[in-house]
């Protein structure tokens, strides 16, 4: 067989007669990366290192730098933590939790287990063992029923519940170092590769840290986040009120047909926290600007209409101005190191015009605010608006970088309400397993992109690695200044996405490097039961991605 190797700057071809790993072939072959890889690409599809050529193949190396590197290094290095945990404490019930900066979360559901330095160190020795040991990631393929009793076996009855309402007869099952889990994608080929990490105490609980994507390495060190994870803990109360934790949670739901209540009491928290918000500002009337961010698809321009709306209630007029509308003209938009258009860095915006139409519009003076044509791709005829005489009023600002410091400088941070917006999933597909917040916005943008926008999904898959790399630059940065978190996720929209978003990733081709993240929403997606979209209420924030909005946009 002829094999052909790539990756970053390298390329070599050699010629194999029996079938062997592509990890073993590579240290046959003597091929050191660095960072080394940990998975790889073959027609657009991802596999372990542990697969075996076949016929002649041209093998794309991944390693950690690559998005989809990191996560089949996070998913192992997660599975090794719950076969650590199980062989320490085999009675607990450690529960994945929320994506903290280079983290997960996590803690026990026993409240009688208190972690300590010394407990987190025997878990972090136990870890360092199985990776001394270089144990293999078995894959194995169960009938769906022998899966089930395995799992019930085993006392996860969240996997049993999930595996009663797939399709499907057989089910992939992953093992190592005495733990079993469903097989949700690549590993690493053992234990061995997973060599960087750390573990730091947080909250009542810890944090797993991974290497840093650009220092493989070294882990950073967690900076406490408090605002953010009070959200998050904030949303978990939700999810418990509700009464959804994990997938199977909301399938059973919905196969139930509990799920219009469901969707009511989720709703109606996220009306309750608009309203806080609301009530907030009237009580202090210094407030004169709302500053709305956040990253791409997390609902601000929904946000900020219903923020009008419950500010009207309290007789306070709402002047909403979009950023976006400050744009550059398109050919003087700055450039990134690929010589394309970066729309993601701030200097894409015209900060000077925006500045000085905020001092007028607060001067009581008439300002003609801008107005960005995104078809022509430049400036066209503004709008002309001043602040009604006589009436209490805030200007609500929308955008990316609505928080950014570059942005109204002068202005006195009294007079200034600045809200982060993000889609902060706290659903888990069960203890073991989390889903990326970052996915709820992809499938939210891409669904919007392809319904109302023009774009293929392949052309959003194609642009969600910029759009993320701005964000990480541009955006999280600014999260911990702000004074309001305000999560956009809903218990149940992967539900209600799932029914236009498959759709859209089956259009992407198989030859396109984007059918690499496609088949990987796909097999996403196919843990949920659909739901109909018309269960969604007209206000949700939801409808700002998929249509039949009560708004206008």
């Amino acid at each position: 067989m002829k094999i052909t190797f790539t990756g970053s700057n390298f390329k070599k071809t050699i010629q194999v007669k029996a079938k062997k790993p592509i990890f073993r072939l590579l240290e046959e072959e003597r091929i050191r990366l660095s960072p080394p890889p940990i998975a790889a690409i073959i027609d657009n599809c991802l596999f372990d290192l542990d697969y075996k050529l076949k016929t002649d193949s041209a093998v794309e190396l991944i390693s950690y730098r690559d998005r989809v590197g990191a996560s089949v290094y996070r998913r192992s290095l997660s599975f090794i933590l719950h076969a650590s945990v199980k062989s320490l404490f085999p009675k607990s019930r450690l529960v994945i939790g929320q994506s903290i900066s280079n983290g997960y979360y996590y803690d026990f559901e026993d409240p009688k287990i208190k972690m300590t330095q010394v407990s987190l160190k025997k878990i972090k020795n136990r870890m360092h063992e199985i990776i001394k040991q270089r144990i293999p990631f078995i894959h194995e393929l169960y009938p769906k029923q022998s899966a089930i009793k395995l799992f019930a076996k085993l006392g996860y009855p969240q996997k049993v519940k999930l595996l009663e309402t797939l399709k499907g007869s057989d089910t992939r099952i992953v093992s190592c170092a005495g733990f079993s889990d469903i097989s949700y994608g690549p590993m690493l080929p053992h234990t061995g590769f997973a060599r960087t990490f750390d573990l730091q105490l947080y909250n009542k609980g810890f944090i797993l840290v991974f290497p840093d994507p650009e220092k493989p390495d070294l882990t950073p060190k967690i900076l406490p986040n408090p605002s953010l994870f009070k959200t998050y803990m904030e949303t978990k109360e939700w999810n418990k009120i509700i009464g959804v934790r994990t997938v199977s949670d909301l399938n059973n739901i919905c196969i139930n047909g509990d799920i219009s209540e469901a969707i009511k009491v989720a709703e109606a928290l996220h009306e309750k926290k608009i309203i806080q918000i609301c009530d907030k500002i009237k009580n202090n009337r210094k407030i004169k600007i709302i500053l709305v961010a956040g990253p791409s698809a997390s609902g601000k321009t929904t946000t900020i209409k219903r923020l009008s709306i419950q500010l009207a209630v309290n007789n306070i007029h709402s002047i909403p101005i979009s950023l976006d509308d400050y744009f550059l003209d398109r050919e003087k938009s700055p450039l990134d190191e690929n010589g394309e258009y970066d729309f993601e860095t701030p200097g894409a915006l015209d900060i000077k015009s925006f500045n000085k139409d905020i001092a007028d519009l607060l001067a009581g003076k008439k300002a003609i605010l801008n107005k960005f044509s995104f078809s022509e791709g430049k400036q066209v005829a503004g709008t002309p608006c001043r602040i009604p005489k006589g009436k209490d009023f805030v200007i609500i600002i929308e955008g990316l970088h609505a928080i950014n410091p570059r942005l109204l400088p002068d202005i006195g941070k009294e007079k200034k309400l600045k809200i982060y917006l993000s889609a902060l999933t706290q659903l888990c597909i069960d203890d073991h397993n989390r889903i990326f917040t970052s996915d709820t916005r992809l499938l939210r943008r891409l669904i919007r992109d392809c319904m109302f926008r023009g774009y293929s999904a392949a052309d959003t898959l194609s642009r969600w690695y910029s759009v993320r790399k701005g964000e990480e630059q541009y955006i999280f940065p600014y999260q911990n200044s702000a004074d309001i978190i305000f999560n956009s996720a809903l218990v149940y929209e992967h539900a209600v996405l799932k029914i236009f978003a498959e759709r859209f990733l089956l259009e992407v081709r198989s030859d396109r490097r984007e059918y690499v993240e496609a088949t990987r929403l796909l097999d996403f997606l196919n843990l949920f039961v659909a739901i109909s979209p018309t269960e969604t209420p007209p206000a949700s924030v939801l409808r700002e991605f998929i249509g039949g909005s009560a708004f206008a946009y």
